[in-house]
């Protein structure tokens, strides 16, 4: 609970400070200042403060016990057609391979594996080099359901692979700002509902990139 105030703190201190600096200049009329860029950027930090809030605020929810998810029988083979129709513009600047199991039901809140794929998805898409593979793969066996999603990049540091799933955490140790808008906290709400659901999931290097994987009891 220190480490996640703390690196809650840290996120939060950048964008406030910007915030502050270009409404003040702003309001202080300072010549030589582009304005439409100060106000693009107000408006880009508020926006991932915002969605930093709202998503704390969903984690606590579903960890307290306060949000009840509503468990039925979802078909991962169609959640993730579904999904990636509406990726399909983003997909279309990579080299996008996918290979679905014909029908892969397992019982879980529809809403929250959304979430759950798509934040691996955008995982993968922010840390992979447009033209560059991106494979989403859904397998099925008697007893379990896996989905994997691989990205084409650099290895992850191998004493950086346990942390990630942590809040906030970064293998950026400087943590720059790299203008994507990520509020660190996507793989978080991942294991968070993952776990809610009696599954698993995992990252690991693999031949040429990164593949992060969850898998579900099938049904």
């Amino acid at each position: 609970r220190t480490d996640f105030i703390a690196n809650v703190s840290h996120e939060m201190k950048t964008p406030l400070a910007l915030l502050q600096i270009y409404t003040e200049n702003l309001k202080n009329n300072i010549q030589g200042i582009d304005r439409d860029y100060y106000c693009d950027t107000i408006i880009e930090e508020t926006e991932k403060l915002s969605k930093m809030v709202s998503s704390m605020l969903e984690i606590s929810s579903i960890d307290s016990g306060f949000i009840k998810l509503n468990f039925e029988n979802v078909d991962l083979t169609e959640l993730c057609r579904d999904i990636l129709r509406e990726y399909q513009p983003i997909l279309l600047d990579y080299q996008t391979k996918v290979s679905l199991t014909e029908s892969a039901v397992v019982s879980g809140d529809i809403k929250y594996l959304e979430q759950v794929i798509k934040n691996i998805l955008n995982n993968a898409v922010q840390h992979t080099c447009v033209g560059n593979e991106i494979s989403i793969t859904l397998e099925k066996t008697v007893s379990k359901t896996c989905l994997k999603i691989f990205n084409q990049g650099e290895h992850i540091p191998e004493e950086d692979l346990e942390h990630l799933w942590d809040a906030f955490y970064r293998t950026d140790k400087a943590r720059t700002r790299d203008g994507k808008n990520n509020v660190g906290l996507g793989l978080y709400i991942v294991k968070t509902v993952m776990d809610k659901h009696g599954g698993t999931c995992h990252i690991e290097n693999s031949e040429g990139g990164v593949t992060v994987s969850i898998v579900l009891e099938s049904k």
